[in-house]
């Protein structure tokens, strides 16, 4: 038999879908939950359950067995059906949750407006921090102080003494006695690829990103510089056989000041323009699409310390980073409308960075603890508020006023989750 506390969860389901769902026209008869079939008895003797509406017209499913097929794995199946058996949507939520399950995610699973809400914090998380760590990590380079290395700066040989004759091959061509360069132009050409397959966000893809900035020397220990972003992100929403495209620009200032021979500040504002296009499947092979614009705001600040022993350098990286997106009302194809929503993202971060210095070449390895103090999410059960991001590189100290830096980034330790990164910068001073 079901019982009563079964009954009230599967009747506060469907109540909720007939009340609430103007798509669907849901409504439930609740007195004919007592007509159920069995079809599953073989989870260590606990039985699915199949539940029809009195219209005749939808079932809804509690399931014992998980969307993997697995028994006693945690979790249960929550699946809703049209009279043909055409599934119109499911998720799997911990055993004995559905109900609590329904209530806390109904706007984000039973309205329409799943794209652009489940997939948004990651993107929005992705995006800002890798722009905000590309530009707080090239002005930590270009301003490295005395007790570390920066690109104007030759290396050393061994007794600590400064090797007047490699100066030619550097990167700035500056004989001694010479004035360090005041413009500065560079360009950053990045890729990310990232794979969440976590049971209510399962998707996966990739952003790509060109940045191209210039800076001017105010004075030896300050530089002022703006730079410009153009970012797509293209995205396939497994969870609701959807997909998805944002293309956004960023204008994001920057400013860099060297404290003393060992530390210097790095900070940077950005402001974002975005455009996304989505689509979903709903029933039977039709697909419901819809266009939205939303914007953008991040701040970051990063502190580092250098030190340097011979022609090994070891950099210190605290850095903090907030961003906000605000993401329009939207109509879709379908004439079902979706409310505008903000996500917020705050961030620490604690790291360090060793590398080697050659004439020419500076092979470098950092590794980054990331928290998430502040989060918005559609707070899937599965999500971390800390990771490891892991970036092994190489700088090169090129020839008439240019260098270059090649990066890897791999991030770890968020629970169904993967993402990797390659960035190449050219910087051009004169």
């Amino acid at each position: 038999m079901i019982t009563k506390q079964r009954k009230l969860i599967v009747c506060l389901v469907l109540l909720l879908l007939g009340w609430q769902s103007p798509v669907w026209a849901v409504s439930f008869d609740c007195d004919a939950l007592n007509e159920f079939s069995a079809f599953h008895t073989d989870c260590f003797g606990e039985t699915s359950r199949r539940f029809r509406d009195g219209t005749g017209q939808y079932t809804i499913t509690i399931d014992q067995k998980d969307s993997n097929g697995e028994c006693n794995s945690g979790y249960d199946r929550l699946r809703l059906e049209d009279k043909n058996g055409v599934e119109i949507w499911s998720v799997d939520v911990p055993e004995g949750t559905a109900g609590d399950y329904v209530r806390e995610h109904w706007d984000t699973i039973f309205k329409d407006d799943i794209p652009s809400i489940v997939n948004t914090p990651t993107m929005l998380r992705l995006s800002t921090t890798h722009i905000a760590s590309l530009i707080s990590r090239y002005i930590a380079r270009i301003m490295a102080p005395k007790g570390g290395r920066s690109f104007l700066e030759p290396p050393q040989d061994d007794d600590g003494q400064t090797n007047d004759e490699l100066k030619s091959e550097l990167v700035t061509g500056l004989a001694a006695g010479d004035q360090l360069s005041r413009f500065s132009l560079w360009a950053n050409a990045g890729y990310s690829d990232w794979d969440d397959d976590n049971r209510t966000s399962d998707a996966d893809g990739y952003l790509s990103t060109f940045i191209v900035g210039a800076d001017y020397r105010l004075a030896e220990s300050v530089v002022l510089g703006l730079s410009l972003i153009y970012e797509h992100s293209d995205i396939d929403t497994d969870y609701n056989n959807g997909h998805l495209d944002q293309d956004g620009f960023t204008v994001a200032p920057y400013l860099g000041i060297v404290l003393n021979d060992y530390f210097t500040l790095a900070a940077t504002v950005g402001y974002a323009w975005l455009d996304t296009d989505q689509k979903r499947e709903k029933g039977s092979d039709h697909a419901v699409k819809s266009s939205l614009d939303s914007t953008r705001f991040f701040g970051s600040v990063h502190l580092d310390g250098f030190y340097r022993k011979h022609n090994f350098n070891l950099t210190g990286i605290l850095g903090c980073l907030y961003s906000q997106e605000r993401q329009d009302s939207f109509t879709e194809d379908d004439k079902h409308r979706v409310g505008s929503h903000n996500i917020d993202l705050g961030e620490l971060s604690v790291g360090a960075e060793v590398s080697y210095s050659f004439i020419a070449a500076e092979p470098y390895f950092a590794a980054t603890f990331l928290y998430d103090f502040q989060y918005e999410d559609v707070k899937n059960v599965d999500y971390d508020d800390t990771a490891v991001e892991l970036n092994p590189g190489v700088r090169f100290y090129l020839d008439n006023g240019f260098c270059a830096d090649i990066q890897a980034g791999f991030v770890l330790g968020r629970s169904e989750y993967d993402e990797y990164s390659f960035t190449a910068n050219l910087r051009y001073e004169f």
